[in-house]
């Protein structure tokens, strides 16, 4: 704990050190008071003042309702002042400089009561980079100068409460998680997820939302939860286009170009965005392999390219007052994936540590992969607008094209060379078509229900063709390796749910139950794996208003994490002849219970304590053979495993300009279960704690910096135990051209601490692991926006194979 506060301590410093200079410069102070309509003092009221609808100074009013702003000594402008408190109209003041550059006084600013339902609740308010929601923490993406320029995984991987470790997304402190955008669930993962993520470039992302316990209305599917990407929308009628154009500094460059757009006109709505980049990573990979009388160390230094581009094209359709019809199609232009990869491992003697032997491996990949998704989306509101219903339907085609070389030379003293080649072709094909009905009524001014059905049926279509020769020999076909594995999922599913608001008391409580029929084929082996099942999963999300200053929210979920495709494809992936992977078509899907309730200080701090316990859950293990000499990884499902924690949010006004996020969490994984014939008994507390440091340097020339800090102690997850980690990111944005320019500058991982390594130590398994990819980067990012500048959010319609298009290759 020592060296964490010195490590956070001595990097704020060193923000202080730098941007404070920057800040001392003329300026004008604005006072007032916050008080109600009978004129009594409120505090905790968030007072901001705009120009041209960008804020330039905030701060919160004290015990006394007094606030004071600093502003730049600018004359010629006019500034509205912004009051907002929850459960009160938003206030609006005209400030106009005086010209003798002397300060203002306003005096009592009044606001008025306003009823808010309880979805509508938020702890940090509109302005702010994140939000504590009742039911959602919620990464304003647009308000963030370390996303700018950059894409969907990007932004997902800079948001507080969630952690990615190679191609896996979780929720910090928790195992299982479902990605979607605008409620449509991404039926990918792995570098498939990556590659649709890193077409959606930020400019067009307003939010992204962490739901660790949706409620009923939701797909059950995610054992912690949803990460839900909100993109945005026009509201205002007119044409809006953004151009943005990025660049990356690695060991080699790389650059990234999109444009978006936003149209209304009365009844019609487009919208959408075209997308390109061309990225070349140079990670390396170290690996130590502990058999009984040998070490087997490897590096594996590879050279990734991607050329990925993509469109995206949307319309809404005001038919009527009470009719909206939502159309959009999502394709790539282009996804291709080349790998090149240099191994080279070393074998030698536990007794004297000597070189026996040496391995030098080629692997070269190349993958192309294509999706296609049409989403159609119709509302209708009855006259009286208390009730609507919402009908929709999505397709979705997705297919992918691998070809992988692979040749491998040992060298042995004592022996001749021996040569390994191999070569392998796998085509895959996903087919999805999802329903769903959805219907919403409000009975009263307090009570309200909604109720829905959801039909999906997937196919996939998996070949493999695998060749090996040995020394010499021809490249023959493996029939024992080159398979044919078909899958069909089918998920019906049916939900109700109750919504109950009152002055003191509110709650949601939903039922979900879903039927899943499951059929899994090795053609070759004529090997059908079948899987029927019923499952309910209760939902509830209470909340309870103890007074003025604080409220209590407790909520509870069960939730099922299916295994996805490529985790039951059994198709093998070779490092060398002596270390591959492959999926499991046996696989089950694990089950979870997770129940948290959340303590929120005057609607700003909060602390939450959390548990989840899951049945049946499953991974990717090692298995090393100490009698072949050979490793290889597998997925199994592996039994119970708990999970308990405590996380908090509190964000800090530390001057008028300098704002500082902070989310800390302390976790503890359990788990007691035998496995390779001995007790695999552990308990890991471990703390996570992200800093985010926002500081305008100058409101004048809208200059502002952003530095963010990431700690991770040891943490362990079933055989893994990952070695403290983390980063230092900084990066600073000017807005000139009236503000239709941006341009910004982001240097990541600082100090290059932030790769994870990874260790296993227990009975025959004994592996170290460590992955250093290129987390130190430079980017520099340039953004011009034509047509009007305010553009808000879009209120996302309900697609309907949010469940599928997330486990495509996952």
């Amino acid at each position: 704990m020592k060296y964490i506060l010195t490590y956070l301590l001595r990097t704020n410093l060193m923000i202080l050190l730098f941007i404070v200079p920057a800040s001392l410069m003329a300026q004008l102070r604005v006072t007032g008071k916050t008080c109600d309509s009978a004129k009594k003092a409120m505090s905790n009221v968030s007072v901001t003042i705009s120009l041209n609808e960008k804020v330039v100074s905030s701060v919160v009013s004290d015990e006394q309702g007094s606030f004071e702003l600093q502003l730049p000594d600018a004359q010629s402008h006019n500034y509205i002042l912004h009051a907002t408190h929850i459960g009160f109209k938003e206030k609006l003041v005209l400030l106009t400089i005086p010209s003798n550059g002397s300060g203002i006084r306003l005096g009592n600013i009044l606001l008025e009561k306003e009823s808010k339902e309880l979805a509508a609740v938020s702890i940090t308010g509109k302005e702010d980079l994140y939000e504590q929601k009742t039911d959602r923490f919620i990464f304003n993406v647009e308000k963030s100068l370390e996303a700018t320029g950059s894409n969907g995984w990007d932004a997902i991987a800079k948001t507080p409460n969630i952690q990615i470790n190679g191609n896996n997304i979780r929720i910090i402190g928790k195992s299982g998680i479902t990605v979607m955008v605008n409620d449509r669930k991404i039926q990918l993962s792995g570098d498939e997820l990556f590659a649709y993520l890193s077409a959606i470039p930020s400019e067009s992302i307003a939010a992204i939302e962490v739901i660790s316990n949706p409620g009923a209305r939701y797909d059950a599917a995610g054992n912690s939860g949803i990460v839900n990407i909100r993109l945005k929308k026009n509201k205002n009628e007119g044409l809006v286009l953004i151009g943005t154009g990025a660049y990356e500094q690695r060991t080699s460059g790389s650059f990234g170009s999109n444009i978006s757009f936003n149209y209304r006109k009365k009844w019609l709505t487009l919208y959408g965005f075209v997308n390109q980049s061309h990225r070349i990573t140079q990670p390396v990979e170290y690996q130590n392999i502990y058999y009984p009388s040998s070490l087997w160390a490897s590096n594996n230094a590879k050279h990734i390219t991607r050329n990925l581009s993509s469109l995206q094209l949307g319309a809404d359709f005001n038919l009527s007052s009470n009719d909206v019809l939502s159309v959009l199609t999502e394709r790539n232009l282009t996804s291709k994936t080349k790998e090149n990869h240099n191994s080279f491992t070393d074998i030698s003697g536990l007794s004297n540590f000597k070189s026996d032997s040496v391995i030098e491996t080629g692997n070269h990949i190349n993958r192309d992969l294509s999706y296609t998704n049409i989403d159609l989306n119709y509302k209708h509101t009855l006259a009286d607008k208390s009730s609507s219903i919402t009908i929709n339907g999505d397709y979705l085609q997705y297919t992918t094209g691998q070809d992988q070389g692979l040749a491998s030379v040992t060298y042995a003293p004592a022996a001749s060379d021996h040569l390994f080649n191999t070569a392998s072709y796998s085509d895959q094909t996903i087919s999805n078509y999802t329903g769903k009905l959805d219907y919403e009524k409000k009975i009263n001014k307090t009570f309200s229900l909604s109720a829905g059905l959801r039909s999906s049926f997937t196919t996939t279509d998996n070949k493999y063709r695998f060749f090996r020769s040995y020394d010499q020999g021809p490249l023959t076909e493996d029939l024992n390796q080159s398979n044919h594995f078909n899958y069909q999922e089918n998920v019906q599913a049916a939900y109700v749910s109750v919504n109950k608001t009152g002055k003191k008391m509110s709650f949601v409580a939903g039922l979900r139950t879903e039927y899943t029929d499951i059929t899994g084929e090795l053609v070759d082996q004529h090997e059908v794996n079948k899987q029927h099942y019923l499952k309910l999963f209760p939902s509830l999300n209470y909340q309870y208003i103890l007074n003025k200053n604080s409220k209590l929210t407790a909520t509870y979920g069960r939730r099922i994490n299916r295994p996805s495709f490529s985790d039951l494809n059994p198709f093998k992936y070779y490092v060398n002849q002596y270390n591959y992977s492959e999926g499991n078509p046996a696989l089950r899907p694990s089950y979870s219970n997770n129940a948290e309730v959340t303590y929120t200080y005057k609607e700003k701090y909060s602390i939450a304590a959390y548990a989840l316990l899951t049945n049946n859950f499953f991974q990717q293990i090692p298995f090393i053979d100490v009698t072949n000499n050979t490793a290889y990884f597998t997925r199994q499902n592996i039994g119970k495993i708990d999970a308990y924690g405590i996380h908090s949010f509190a964000p800090f006004k530390l001057t008028s300009r300098w704002t500082v996020n902070n989310t800390l969490y302390l976790f503890y994984y359990r788990m007691r279960l035998p496995y390779l014939n001995e007790l695999l008994d552990y308990g890991q507390f471990t703390f996570y704690g992200y800093l985010n440091n926002q500081y305008m340097i100058s409101p004048k020339n809208n200059l502002s910096a952003e530095v963010n800090l990431n700690y991770q102690s040891t943490s362990q997850i079933f055989l893994y135990r990952y070695k403290p980690n983390g980063y230092v990111d900084a990066g600073v944005k000017w807005s000139f051209a009236k503000k239709q320019a941006m341009l910004a500058v982001n240097m990541y991982d600082i100090f290059k601490t932030y790769p994870q390594q990874q260790v296993v130590d227990f009975a025959t398994q004994h592996y170290t692991f460590k992955n250093a990819y290129e987390s130190r980067y430079l980017k520099v990012s340039f953004t011009y926006r034509f047509g009007k500048q305010t553009v808000k959010d879009r209120k996302a319609s309900k697609t309907g194979n949010s469940d599928e298009f997330n486990r495509a290759n996952n």
